[in-house]
């Protein structure tokens, strides 16, 4: 799919498709279909609502640690967890 809307408009049968025509392109000789797979629709998710995590390049175990951490509850702590998850702290 072009874009997540049209993935979310997909059934996980239709998306699977659209990921095995890219994957028989780019591996025509070795392609090998997966035995399960599982599709996931963040942007309609009510948990996640399109959230994603980023992890740059030379991130360490530690990184993951801290944004595995529960929110607080004190807008200032979160607020600041969350500037330093995305380095702007």
């Amino acid at each position: 799919p072009g874009s997540v809307d049209e993935l979310e408009a997909m059934t996980p049968e239709e998306a699977m498709a659209d990921v095995e025509q890219v994957l028989k392109k780019m591996y025509p000789k070795t392609y090998v279909p997966p035995s399960a797979y599982k599709v996931t629709y963040w942007q309609s998710d009510p948990f996640s609502r399109g959230a994603y995590t980023y992890v740059p390049v030379g991130a360490v175990k530690s990184d993951y640690d801290r944004m595995a951490l529960p929110v607080t509850g004190d807008s200032a702590q979160d607020e600041a967890d969350m500037k330093s998850q995305r380095g702007m702290a």
